[in-house]
């Protein structure tokens, strides 16, 4: 749902002085303070006033005479003194708050008793959708709230945040008078926020046990779910006061294992915490909490820990201390990324493996190198024993991986120390000092550059690409490394030597585009004076002017401007520099741009002037005083009062003052009011109707606000209703702005807004039960998962009640069972199966509904359908067992139970695969499901009618170097040929599966094998490699296309990864002069292809050379087959203009035209 976050904080209690005139009587002094309104009587405010002083307008901050007498006074008289004397009852300050609000903050019963009797509205919201509630529970003051209540404040009210009283009184939580008082009078113990949250979660929270033993008591529901899936006691696990707020949740029957959305139980979040409480540690594992319990992601309790003093406890628990996760990664390798020595520290102590890879290769060395800022973290590992030679993906040593990305020589130094080559070669030849990351250069940082010189790196060391790996080299001058390194003194004699001052790096930055970015000031006064170009643009048509203003460098920008930049200058998105300012910068820069002659209606390429991306008041008035247009409309016809509806109403002021059009409308129809209810702006709304703003007004498909606000189920339905808005209204489909009404049953909202008390009113009317939607879908089945008001399930057990049939299916052939079934749901399951719910009944797929629980891993719901009676051999259309589909989703819990069930654990599908083969089709969650299927006697080595066994299913699809690792150990053959003689490895190579190369080159894979036309994975690799054309590449929209000005293909190489794959098997014992079945060497096989790339690569590795072949230029790349490629979007220029005086036609149509 969109909103907008309101500031943790509320305005603080202001201090307000309002000189008094001359003629002020004695005994006004200070009037209008709150000095003065906390200690006046009535008599004397009456008699300021008739000596001529007056209750003043509001001030700059919307705050009135009669906000501060409410905030600090305790005496109605004032109030009502101020009132008859014209004081504005219901005024509103800048955050949108009434004198009421004030009033129900200071606990005063008869200061808010004069206001309500002077008119106050009780149900006004602030700028936050507070009502004074809100603010009287917050504060505790108990006859306020008796006494608001009485005057009719509803307990349900809800903030923007979707907060009611009683879950702000969870948040403070210290009288339990109040709770009842809010109870009594029919607040829901268990509402719930737009987050899900109930007052429970906000007590677990913030508060402490008392606060939810008495939420318990009240019945509040221990096991509620927020919108995240997480229960109190999740929130309970983290925090303050853990032990005593888990202890009550524990006590009150909560599952310890209960898992949220990410699979997280609450051991994973406590231990995620940093500090854990370790008697909360303690209960949660007497409880039976699960040391190996798994997430989503495959991480145990382990990986999330944080906590060093807590490993021991849940290692002597059981805990698998070199568990893997969905990445291969073990708690060694978490701890090492996080760069917590303490916790590397206690994990070595429990026997992690120092030297485990994941699915990637990296160490846990190599993850405490990257980004790594703690040499204490490297050097426990190396003396554990860590490889400091062990390489990654693409040949990456720790080394690598730290010279690109840390800043912290100390690493450098203690990696080298224990033995690290420092001009160690990756599989594109860079040594660490070339600093490259993934194809792309991103370091070294400039202390880890000098500290791997004075350790021996060879700063003349050029990798595969010809790249010099002195980033001070003046071969390195457009790239932002250069900057960073290289002296003043190296700057001047490279320009000397003729360096282009306008060479571009990769992004098409020019040195002075670094230097304004990195707000080099220095640097940025060299290149000018040595003639650098001020307008000179990048790839996206930025200059350095543009990063100037987004690099906040007032003194870079004020140079700029002095050497000729062109203050208007436009990106190929057409945003200009005042764009940039308007969004990011203060009045201070808009006012030195607008000064320079910045164009304030200039428009984007979305039609937007500056004014659209304001988000200051201050830069908003500015704008306007500049000569913004108030009523200009951008492409979608939208006008900044649309865009600013969603952002508050300080923004609000300045347009409406310069004549914005309350009722403007954009090309869906739209008005600003519309915009409002969409992102839930309760105080917009009430600006805008206050600003003569049509509160019923519709758009193009006949939506009122009230319709978008029902839509979007947000906080603002009820202030729309209070102003008046038509909840009759229909829209162009004939809905109702109302959504509760029985006609509109089949929608969302229905079912997001009637309570089970409404679906019991929809029957007593007459309602169809079994009549099906334009879906197929019966209320019964839309009912799964909602109208929970009375408890779990309680409309579905209604309806049941009612007689609705529980075996009418969807247009997909889907019955309710089939729907809880997936979603998890025990207790409908149990309602269903015991209405007659047919449980062996087939979906469009052929699924059954325990096919259809192994999707989430349901395994309770499993066990009850095989309980009653489900088949556990059923096959779908394609033949596969609900034991394939829960093998091929990676649900070990659900395998368990239908393998416990005497599930055939090598039962074949339509192809002959069996639920291994699925296993290795699956994510690779876990290693788990594979391990059970073999324990239970799963063949590795049954054949599918390709003759393919599972392995040969992983190494085409499967990277988890743990699950494979697994069959190998079960027994899989690495060079079983399937039925065109392929082994793996040839499917592997074919696949371009680097992982899956890897480790069954490691487990002896035959790296010469043939398949049954000659060919060797090493033809394979480059066979399945087509002639394409270059990604998709991350360019703002309207970009032109990237055109490279380097007379090298390194763009297409760092994209290009497969030369990685080539390496390793040339690496593994590949035999680059053997011909396949077709006569043709390797080398040869990619040159018939025009692969460039591959040539280059087998003779950088060593091919034997063929006649007339040689290591390709970027000419060799087919850039001008343009109409088959789009490769000449990468080509360098020089090759595009060789196109043209070729006769390449510029304006032939690919396929698409």
């Amino acid at each position: 749902m969109k909103q907008l976050r309101r500031p943790t904080a509320l305005v603080p209690l202001l201090v307000l002085v309002y000189p008094a005139p001359a003629a002020a009587q004695e005994g006004c002094a200070n009037w209008g303070s709150e000095d003065f309104f906390s200690r006046a009587t009535a008599e004397q405010v009456r008699s300021c006033l008739e000596a001529g002083l007056d209750i003043a307008a509001p001030d700059t901050l919307g705050v009135t005479y009669l906000h501060v007498a409410a905030r600090v006074s305790r005496d109605s008289a004032v109030i009502a003194a101020l009132a008859r004397a014209g004081a504005d009852v219901n005024g509103r300050d800048r955050n949108g708050r009434t004198p009421l609000h004030e009033a129900a903050g200071s606990r005063s019963p008869a200061v808010v008793s004069g206001l309500l009797a002077a008119g106050a509205d009780r149900t006004a919201t602030d700028s936050y959708g507070n009502t004074p509630l809100h603010l009287a529970v917050e504060n505790e003051a108990l006859a306020v709230v008796l006494r608001l209540l009485e005057v009719g404040a509803n307990p349900e009210a809800r903030d923007d945040r979707g907060e009611t009283p009683l879950h702000r009184w969870a948040h403070g939580g210290g009288d339990g008078t109040v709770l009842t008082v809010l109870l009594a009078a029919g607040a829901e113990v268990d509402a719930r926020d737009d987050e899900g949250g109930t007052p429970l979660h906000a007590a677990a929270r913030t508060r402490g046990a008392a606060t939810i033993s008495t939420l318990l008591a009240a019945g509040a529901d221990p096991e509620a779910r927020d919108g995240r899936g997480s229960t109190p006691l999740h929130a309970a696990a983290r925090g303050g006061s853990v032990q005593a707020k888990v202890a009550a949740f524990l006590a009150a029957g909560v599952n310890a294992n209960v898992r949220d959305e990410r699979g997280m139980t609450p051991l994973h979040v406590l231990l995620s915490d940093g500090n854990a409480d370790p008697a909360a540690l303690s209960a949660l594992l007497a409880a039976g909490a699960d040391v190996n319990a798994r997430t989503m992601d495959g991480e145990t309790p382990l990986h999330t820990n944080r906590d060093p003093a807590s490993v021991a406890a849940v290692v002597a628990a059981g805990a698998d201390v070199n568990a893997r996760d969905r990445g291969g990664r073990t708690p060694l390798h978490a701890a090492a990324g996080n760069h917590s020595s303490p916790l590397v520290a206690a994990l070595l102590a429990a026997g992690a493996d120092v030297n485990a890879r994941d699915e990637s290769g990296e160490t846990a060395v190599w993850k405490a190198a990257r980004w790594g800022s703690n040499p204490a973290t490297t050097t426990l590992l190396v003396e554990a024993g860590a490889d400091v030679h062990a390489r990654a993906e693409e040949g990456r040593t720790a080394l690598h991986a730290t010279a690109a990305t840390s800043r912290e020589p100390g690493i450098v130094t203690a990696l080298v120390a224990a033995g690290a080559d420092v001009n160690a070669r990756d599989d594109g030849g860079n040594t660490p000092l070339h600093g490259k990351s993934r194809g792309r250069r991103r370091g070294p940082d400039p202390a880890v550059v000098r500290r791997l010189l004075e350790l021996g790196a060879d700063p003349s060391a050029r990798n595969d690409m010809g790249e010099v790996a002195d980033p001070a080299h003046c071969e390195n001058w457009p790239n932002r490394e250069f900057l960073e390194t290289a002296t003043v003194e190296r700057m001047t004699a490279c320009v000397a030597a003729g360096q282009d001052l306008e060479a571009r790096d990769d992004g098409g930055w020019t040195l002075l585009h670094h230097a304004v970015s990195t707000a080099d000031s220095a640097a940025v006064a060299f290149l000018l004076e040595a003639g650098a170009d001020v307008n000179a643009r990048d790839l996206v048509g930025e200059t350095p002017l543009h990063g100037a203003v987004r690099a906040r460098s007032p003194a870079t920008r004020t140079r700029l401007l002095e050497a000729g930049a062109d203050v208007n200058a436009r990106s190929h998105d057409g945003t200009s520099p005042l764009h940039i300012a308007s969004s990011r910068s203060g009045p201070a820069v808009v006012a030195a741009l607008l000064a320079a002659g910045s164009d304030v209606n200039a428009r984007n390429w979305m039609g937007a002037a500056p004014l659209f991306g304001a988000r200051s008041e201050d830069v908003i008035t500015a704008l306007l005083e500049a000569g913004a247009e108030a009523n200009l409309a951008d492409a979608w016809g939208r006008t900044p009062l649309h865009l600013y509806a969603g952002y508050g109403p300080r923004a609000l002021a300045p347009l409406l003052a310069a004549g914005a059009n309350v009722d403007a409308r954009d090309l869906r129809g739209r008005t600003p009011m519309h915009e409002a209810a969409e992102f839930e702006s309760a105080s917009v709304i009430a600006a805008l109707v206050s600003a003569g703003a049509d509160l019923d007004a519709r758009d193009a498909m006949g939506n009122t606000p009230l319709h978008i606000a029902w839509h979007n189920h947000n906080s603002v339905v009820e202030r729309l209703l209070e102003l008046g808005a038509d909840s009759t209204a229909l829209n162009d489909r004939g809905r109702v702005a109302e959504p509760r009404t029985c006609d509109n049953w089949d929608t969302r909202l229905f079912r997001e807004y009637v309570d089970v008390e409404g679906v019991r009113e929809c029957l007593a009317a007459g309602w169809d039960i079994d009549a099906p939607n334009s879906a197929g879908e019966t209320p019964l089945y839309l009912a799964i998962g909602t109208w929970r008001g009375s408890g779990d399930n309680g409309a579905v057990a209604l309806l049941l009640e009612a007689g609705a049939d529980p075996n009418v299916p969807d247009d997909r052939m889907m019955t309710a069972l089939h729907r809880v079934a997936s979603e998890s749901d025990l207790t409908a399951v149990t309602l269903l199966v015991e209405a007659g719910a047919d449980l062996n009944v087939r979906d469009e797929l052929g699924g059954t509904p325990l096919h259809r629980a192994t999707v989430n891993d349901a395994a309770d719901v499993a066990r009850a359908l095989i309980d009653a009676g489900a088949a556990v051999y059923a096959a779908d259309r394609s033949g596969d067992t609900p034991l394939h589909w829960a093998s091929r989703g990676g649900a070990g819990l659900t395998i368990t139970v239908l393998l416990e069930a005497a599930a055939d654990v090598n039962a074949r599908n339509d192809a002959n695969r069996t639920p291994l083969h699925s296993a290795m089709q699956g994510p690779g969650s876990s290693v788990e499901p594979v391990a059970l299927l073999l324990e239970r006697g799963a063949d590795p080595a049954v054949r599918d009618v390709d003759g393919r066994t599972p392995l040969h299913v992983a190494a085409d699809q499967n990277d988890d170097r743990a699950q494979i690792l697994a069959l190998l150990a079960g027994g899989a053959d690495p060079n079983s040929p399937d039925a065109q003689g392929a082994t793996p490895l040839h499917r592997a190579a074919a696949g371009h599966n680097l992982v899956a190369a890897r480790v069954l080159l490691e487990a002896g894979a035959d790296a010469n094998a043939r398949t049954g036309d000659g060919d060797t994975p090493l033809h394979r690799a480059l066979s399945s490699t087509q002639p394409r054309g270059s990604p998709s590449l991350a360019i703002p929209f309207n970009a032109p296309p990237r055109l490279s000005t380097r007379n090298s293909p390194d763009d297409l190489t760092a994209f290009d990864r497969d030369t990685a794959l080539v390496a390793e098997l040339v690496r593994g014992g590949a035999d680059m002069g053997a011909r396949n079945g077709r006569g043709e060497t390797a080398l040869e096989a990619a040159a018939r292809q025009g692969n460039s790339v591959f040539v280059t690569k087998l003779l950088e590795l060593g091919s034997p050379g063929e006649p007339g072949l040689s290591s390709t230029t970027p000419s060799a790349i087919p850039v001008c087959d343009w109409a088959t490629h789009i490769w000449f979007t990468e080509a360098p220029i020089v090759s595009l203009e060789g196109c043209i005086e070729a006769g390449a036609e510029v304006n032939v149509l690919d396929g698409w035209g």
